[in-house]
């Protein structure tokens, strides 16, 4: 019963209850080191607000949510901590069966309850609002299959404390552990196990087979998770605070940054509840928000931010800082001695910095491609998906088309967010934000201390046109840092700001430059472009040169050029030189007319137009041509990839070199093989994998298929041959291995010792086996009609041991993608084991298959079982004329099973030796004379053809049950070699398969034999005149066979056994009268 299922939970967590729960759990299991804060350091002004929207770190939330909706068993782990509303599991902290009682207090089942407390959460809690068991709710409201009548006589009973600080016991619990018949055994509880501080579930499960057959279940519960403090006047009506529950980010960060227990553990003193009280309002704004469903838009209305979500008590505080801030697009700075939560919303500037106010050397950038998004993707947690991950994303097609079609794609993940809406929200303000690039540093007077992070102010310059933005005020940047320097000087980095941004629409275009300074995207061409061509000897390479200058522009941003050339259509890209030179040479290139063409480029990656000029390039003289290789082969390998983990195919083209006797004497030789390769099928499409400075290329990892092969010399003067080519076909890891040769076998009581030669296959030795099967037959056998026997034995073996049996052994090589030898290598025992060990106890031989058949039934004619057709003849539509047989009209079933209709019983459970045997042909039902063209010489047979994908294999179930019972209980199957296995009784079904719906199987016979070892028992013995009845140390199934050799017997002495069963015999000695006299004898006793 629960004895077996309560195996499989973690019995350690049995004690878990009287070692932790009586001191009060509260204090005890808040182990995570993630409790102790370093100091308040790290959460400093320099935190940016901008820096915290578009650098979120990735946390992996598929994995995370997994965690948290499972179950394991602890008394270390860390007590998560529940903000808004969340779907968690529990730790399982107490496990403990107990009997089932009757009205009078007499036990009626033992184990018969498991009784299960789950620590979920760091208390108080709202509420535990519903319980699952493996996604099925049973509280509040009981799933139907789980309710038996009565609370003690469900299923299930469940009970959940909120974690208050003074919640009681469970006293349901306290009963069972005080019920009739004294405290369980193993385990008790009393009123001190309140588990205070924690809310937690517990758990009582009847044991019922048909309810729990997957064993004990995943316990999952919807928390309505923390009490936290408000301390908003207008909101709570007129109090200093309230606490109450609460989805506010602010309010739960607020209470994260204050809470001793498993947060920061700062003074209320030192937070700055303006702050926190102004984004509180802020999230719970309500919003509208515009969505599609079904293609049908809406409009909904709900608050700006909701934080939902669970925090990991052993992570640091400032990654659950990191993650709980995402949820709101909020960052956290220390400014005025208080530490505030600044939202990213749109606010009014508050100062303005002028030339009066910044000091010279100020610094303007422009964010790269690095900075910019053209699409947001972000992660979350999703209610209407099982509370799993789930991902939503923006993007703008106007974005992308700005940014040359590239895609910009930034990631964000919101491990706090549970709403589709509010994700799709977050991912929309961030790829705003990210276009508004513009980053100014200053440095200012003491006028700076009047400023804090998140503060929108106004720079009024003059030189990149701010100051005539907004009315002359200036325009508006958003401050991301402030640093007071040791000249007590002022410094301060900012990023442009634009309200739009924080907009519920989609995208509103910023077409203004926002700036007097050059446009990055204007970029001024070169100019006076020239273009020469020279003759270069630097023997032995024989080359030409084109010589290109040019003007650089005016603009002092350009940092480099492109240079390239056009000779027909196609503009060929040759290089990117630095910006201090104005020239670059073209080596080489063919006789023709070219257009030579060069544009500037800036830091930011910005290009003007193209310029440029024509020029007829003459080329190098009339040269000889160069002889090509001469191909020889192309050879295929195997060869095994890094640390023999894989085999990879291997084709090696091989080529002489041919002299070049005119280029030789010009000190020109062969510098090197250019060797390409493409598809057989394909007219174009050569691909270069590289070159050989010898007379081979090995082409790596290569696929099935045939190939055009094809090798160029190129000599020191950069001159090519012709191609020389040729065509080869690579098998690849398609090839089946070899067949296995010097296949022995070794006699040896009841083991057959085998042995071949390894293949040299390389994907049989690396990641391949070999198969052994048996065949009863000792002439004829096939692979088909074969049992296997054993496990499969690895590829780098050469020997295995196996059971010795009658008839014929038969292997083959698999390779590591399950190819096998095309033939099969057999060796023939005749060799029978001892039959002083072993003899057939059971044995099942099957030709009229009265068992339980799925698409397969049996043949009227012959008996036989074959595969069912697929087709009734009312679906069919094509003329009788072209039906073929009528019993495989449409096709056949091309899989089907027989479960034999009797077991093997050995009477008791013990080994034995399990072989068995099926006796089937094949042939086609299209495959009639008239359709056989080709010279009846060549035909296999007359009647029927053998088709290899046409498989029967056997499956085998044990139990240690009487299988006659209907209570036995079963294994699955599995699929069936011969060998030993343990049990009683042993049930048998076939698989048959078919790789194609023309080919038919007809099995004739099955057969199931179990073979079990003989025992032996053995005494010398003194009878007793009047005889002894003897015991065997150990009883025999049945009466064994007995043999008596007396010791000192007289003449005409005989004896006589009586009573003889399987616990022992009564043994008596006579002389030659007929009386009974003395005798000392040995017996032998044989059976099973």
């Amino acid at each position: 019963m629960w004895a077996t299922i309560v195996a499989l939970v973690n019995k350690a967590a049995y004690w878990i209850a009287s070692r932790l729960m009586v001191a009060g759990v509260n204090a005890t299991l808040a182990l995570a080191a993630g409790y102790v804060v370093a100091g308040s350091a790290a959460l400093a002004a320099g935190n940016a607000v901008m820096g915290r929207l578009t650098n979120i770190p990735e946390i992996g939330l598929g994995q995370q949510g997994m965690s948290i909706l499972s179950n394991a068993p602890s008394n270390t782990a860390p007590i998560p901590v529940v903000y808004g509303t969340r779907r968690i599991g529990g730790t399982r902290v107490f496990v403990g069966t107990s009997d089932g009682y009757d009205d009078d207090g007499d036990i009626v089942g033992q184990n018969t309850f498991l009784n299960m407390v789950f620590s979920v959460c760091e208390g108080p809690v709202q509420e535990i609002s519903a319980v699952y068991l493996n996604n099925v709710e049973v509280y509040p409201n009981m799933d139907p299959r789980f309710d038996n009548g009565e609370p003690i006589k469900k299923a299930v009973y469940v009970e959940t404390y909120t974690g208050k600080a003074n919640q009681s016991a469970s006293q349901f619990l306290i009963d069972i552990a005080n019920s009739t018949g004294g405290v369980q055994d193993d385990w008790t509880w009393t009123s001190d196990h309140k588990l205070s501080g924690v809310a937690y579930v517990f758990l009582c499960l009847q044991y019922d087979p048909e309810i729990w057959a997957a064993g004990v279940p995943i316990m999952t519960c919807d928390v309505k998770g923390r009490i936290v403090e408000d301390t908003r006047p207008t909101y709570i009506g007129g109090a200093a605070s309230m606490e109450l529950w609460s989805d506010n980010p602010a309010l739960c960060i607020r209470d994260y940054l204050t809470n001793t227990t498993y947060g920061r553990g700062i003074d209320t003193a030192l937070i700055g509840n303006t702050s926190f009280n102004a984004a509180a309002n802020h999230c719970d704004e309500l919003v509208t928000f515009t969505q599609t469903v079904d293609g049908v838009p809406s409009t909904v209305s709900q608050k700006r931010y909701t934080l939902n979500g669970v925090v990991n008590t052993s992570e640091t505080n400032m990654d659950t800082l990191d993650k709980m801030l995402t949820s709101c697009r909020g960052s956290l700075v220390f400014s005025g001695g208080f530490y505030k939560l600044v939202i990213d919303k749109t606010t009014t500037a508050s100062l303005t910095f002028d030339e009066s106010t910044i000091m010279s050397n100020y610094e303007i950038i422009r964010g790269g491609k690095s900075f910019l998004a053209n699409k947001v993707s972000v992660n979350y947690f999703n209610p209407d998906a099982e509370w799993q991950a789930d991902f939503a994303f923006e993007n703008s097609t106007s974005y992308k088309s700005d940014d040359n079609n590239l895609l910009l794609e930034k990631k964000l993940e919101l491990p706090f967010t549970t709403d589709t809406l509010t994700a799709k929200h977050i991912a929309l303000q961030s790829l705003k934000a990210s276009r508004q690039n513009i980053i100014i540093n200053f440095r200012t007077t003491q006028v700076g201390l009047l400023a804090e992070v998140g503060d929108i102010v106004y720079i009024s310059l003059e030189a990149p046109g701010w100051n005539t933005l907004n009315s002359n005020q200036g325009k508006e940047f958003r401050i991301l840092q402030i640093n007071i320097e040791s000249n007590d000087e002022i410094t301060i980095s900012a990023v442009e700001y634009d309200a739009d941004v924080y907009t519920t629409q989609r995208f509103t275009w910023d077409t203004s430059r926002n700036t007097n300074l050059p446009s990055l995207g204007s970029v001024s061409v070169p100019t006076n472009i020239t273009a020469t061509e020279t003759l270069l000897f630097d023997e032995p390479k024989i080359t030409n040169r084109i010589s290109l200058s040019w003007t650089k522009p005016l603009d002092s941003f350009v940092s480099s050029y492109d240079v390239g050339y056009m000779k027909g259509n196609v503009l060929q890209l040759v290089q990117t030189i630095n910006t201090t030179s104005s020239q670059t040479n073209i080596d080489n290139l063919e006789p023709g007319l070219y257009s030579f063409f060069i544009r500037a480029k800036n830091n930011a990656g910005y290009s003007s137009t193209w310029v440029d000029k024509t020029l007829k390039v003459k080329g190098t003289t009339v040269l000889p041509l160069v002889n090509p290789p001469g191909v020889t082969s192309v050879i295929e390998n195997l060869i095994s990839t890094f640390q023999g983990s894989g085999v990879k195919a291997k084709a090696t083209l091989n080529w002489v070199a041919v002299a070049n006797p005119e280029w030789e004497a010009l000190g020109v030789t062969i510098d090197h093989y250019s060797v390409e390769y493409k598809l057989a099928t394909e007219s174009s499409n050569w691909e270069s994998p590289g070159s050989s400075t010898g007379t081979f290329f090995d082409f790596f990892d290569i696929k099935p298929a045939e190939y055009n092969f094809r090798v160029s010399a190129v000599n020191t003067a950069n001159i090519s041959s012709v191609y020389a080519e040729t065509t080869a076909t690579i098998s690849g890891l398609t090839a089946p291995p070899a067949n296995v040769d010097n296949f022995y076998l070794r006699a040896d009581s009841l083991e057959a010792h085998l042995s071949w030669t390894p293949t040299a296959d390389l994907d049989v030795k690396v990641g391949g086996t070999y198969e052994i099967r048996h065949s009863v037959a000792t002439s004829g056998a096939t692979w088909g009609q074969s049992i296997r026997v054993g496990d499969q034995v690895s590829g780098i073996a050469n020997a295995t041991t196996m059971p010795l049996l009658v008839g014929t052994y038969l292997i083959k090589a698999v390779d590591s993608t399950g190819n096998k030898s095309t033939a099969a290598t057999t060796i023939i025992n005749t060799v029978s084991p001892s039959l002083f060990d072993k003899r057939t106890q059971e044995s099942i031989t099957d030709t009229t298959f009265a068992g339980t058949k799925t698409d397969l039934i049996i043949d009227s004619a012959t008996g036989d079982l074959k595969f069912e057709a697929d087709t009734l003849w009312d679906s069919m539509t094509s003329y009788m004329d072209t039906w073929g047989f009528i019993d495989s009209i449409g096709g056949l079933d091309t899989v089907g099973t027989y479960e034999f209709s009797d077991k093997i019983d050995l009477g008791t459970a013990g080994n034995a030796t399990l072989k068995g045997s099926i006796t089937f042909t094949t042939y086609s039902t299209t495959d009639i004379w008239d359709n056989r063209l080709d010279n009846i010489d060549t035909w296999e047979a007359i009647d029927a053809n053998t088709f290899d994908d046409v498989l029967a294999e056997l499956y085998i179930a044990t139990t240690n049950d009487d299988p006659a019972s209907g209570g036995a209980t079963w294994t699955d199957y599995q699929l069936f070699s011969i060998g030993n296995y343990y049990g009683r009784g042993f049930k048998f079904k076939m698989v048959a398969t078919s790789g194609d719906a023309t080919h038919q199987i007809l099995v004739s016979q099955l057969t199931a034999i179990a073979e079990v070892y003989y025992r032996f028992d053995s005494e010398t013995v003194t009878t007793a005149t009047g005889g002894s009845a003897l015991t065997y140390s150990n009883a025999f199934l049945a009466t064994p066979q007995i043999a008596i050799t007396a010791n000192d017997m007289d003449t005409g002495d005989y004896y006589a056994i009586t009573s003889s069963t399987g616990s022992g015999f009564t043994l008596r000695f006579y002389n030659a009268a007929g009386a009974g006299v003395a005798r000392t004898a040995y017996y032998l006793a044989r059976g099973y």
